[in-house]
C-alpha cells in the first residue's frame, strides 16, 4: 500500500502483546491510527477464501521501479507516525545465458628419455679351491718365564703375534690409533 494510507493489521493486538511493553509510548500513536482508519473508512474485514491458484506464467523482465509515495509528517504532539508497508517487489528478471569455455591449451613435449644401463658382463669361472695341507703336530708348551720388572702402568701390546684366537698385537709396534690387531690363532 502507498504511504499514508493505513489499515488495522498496524495496529498491535493488546492479547498477544507484552502488558509491559505495549505503552511505551505508543498509545498516542495507536489512538491516531485509530481515529486515522475511522475516518478513512479503510478497516479491513477478514480475509476471503484463497482461490485456487493460476497457472505459472513465464518470467518477464523486471519494470521499472515506481515512484515512492512521500506521508505527511505527523504534528510533533503526538510523536512520530508509523512506518509504511514496503512496496512490490517485481519478479525476477531471466538469467542470462552461460559463455562459453575457452579453449584448452596445447599438452607440451615429452622430452627425450635418457641412454639405458649396459647389460652386466658374464661371471667368470669359480676357480678351484687347492688341497688343505696336513696339520701339523702340537708342541709342548715351555715353562713361564720370571715376571719382569714392571716400568709402567700403561698396557703395551706385544709386538708380535702370539697365535692366541683373539689376543691383541701391534704388528708395527707404533703408537697412535689404528695400529692394534686381533690373533686368529693360526
Amino acid at each position: 500500500m502507498p504511504v499514508g494510507v493505513f489499515n488495522s493489521e498496524g495496529i498491535l493486538d493488546p492479547s498477544t502483546a507484552s502488558k509491559d511493553t505495549y505503552d511505551d509510548n505508543r498509545i498516542p500513536v495507536v489512538l491516531k491510527t485509530v481515529v486515522d482508519l475511522l475516518n478513512d473508512k479503510n478497516i479491513l474485514g477478514p480475509t476471503g477464501i484463497t482461490g485456487a491458484t493460476g497457472p505459472i506464467t513465464p518470467a518477464s523482465v523486471t519494470g521499472p521501479t515506481g515512484s515512492t509515495g512521500v506521508g505527511p509528517t505527523g504534528p510533533a504532539f503526538w510523536g512520530r507516525g508509523p512506518t509504511g508497508s514496503s512496496g512490490y517487489q517485481g519478479p525476477s528478471g531471466p538469467t542470462g545465458n552461460t559463455g562459453t569455455a575457452g579453449a584448452t591449451g596445447p599438452t607440451g613435449s615429452i622430452g627425450p628419455t635418457g641412454s639405458a644401463t649396459g647389460a652386466a658382463g658374464n661371471t667368470g669361472p669359480t676357480s678351484a679351491t687347492g688341497a688343505t695341507g696336513p696339520t701339523g703336530a702340537t708342541g709342548r708348551t715351555g715353562p713361564q718365564g720370571a715376571n719382569g720388572p714392571v716400568v709402567t702402568t700403561k698396557f703395551a701390546a706385544p709386538t708380535s703375534d702370539p697365535f692366541i684366537a683373539g689376543a691383541v698385537w701391534n704388528p708395527s709396534g707404533l703408537s697412535g690409533p689404528n695400529r692394534l690387531v686381533l690373533s686368529s690363532g693360526q
